[in-house]
C-alpha cells in the first residue's frame, strides 16, 4: 500500500502518518462501565487463588496404571465411593490396611495361606 492511499474505518478516512485524537483513559473506563464491560486490569481484578482439590499427602508420588476387567474396576470404584475416599490411592491404602499389610507390603503370617491368595 502506498503512502497516499486512504484506509476507510467507519466513516472516517485515516491516512498513513495521521494522528488520532487522544481520549482520556477515565472517559474510556466510564463508557465501558456504562456498556456493561468489566475491567480486567490488575488494579480492578480480584486476586487469582489457586485452589487444590484435596490437600497434598506430604509424600512423594508416583503413577500407578492398572488395566482391570470392568467388573473388578466397578467394584473398586464402588468401594471408593462407599468409603468416601477422595482418590483411588486412598481406597487402595484402605484395602491394604484392611488386609493387614505392613508398610513394606508384607502379608501378616495368618493370611499367607489364605485361599484367595493361592495361584488359580
Amino acid at each position: 500500500m502506498s503512502n497516499d492511499e486512504d484506509i476507510m474505518f467507519g466513516k472516517k478516512r485515516i491516512r498513513p502518518g495521521s494522528t488520532v485524537p487522544s481520549v482520556e483513559a477515565q472517559e474510556i473506563d466510564r463508557a465501558s462501565e456504562r456498556a456493561g464491560f468489566v475491567s480486567r486490569e490488575a488494579a480492578h481484578a480480584t486476586p487469582a487463588v489457586k485452589r487444590r482439590r484435596r490437600p497434598p499427602t506430604g509424600a512423594a508420588t508416583t503413577n500407578l496404571t492398572v488395566r482391570a476387567p470392568v467388573p473388578v474396576s466397578n467394584r473398586f470404584v464402588e468401594f471408593t465411593q462407599q468409603t468416601r475416599c477422595g482418590a483411588y490411592w486412598e481406597a487402595l491404602e484402605k484395602l491394604m490396611d484392611i488386609a493387614g499389610l505392613d508398610q513394606d507390603g508384607n502379608l501378616p503370617p495368618e493370611l499367607r495361606d489364605h485361599p484367595a491368595l493361592r495361584d488359580n
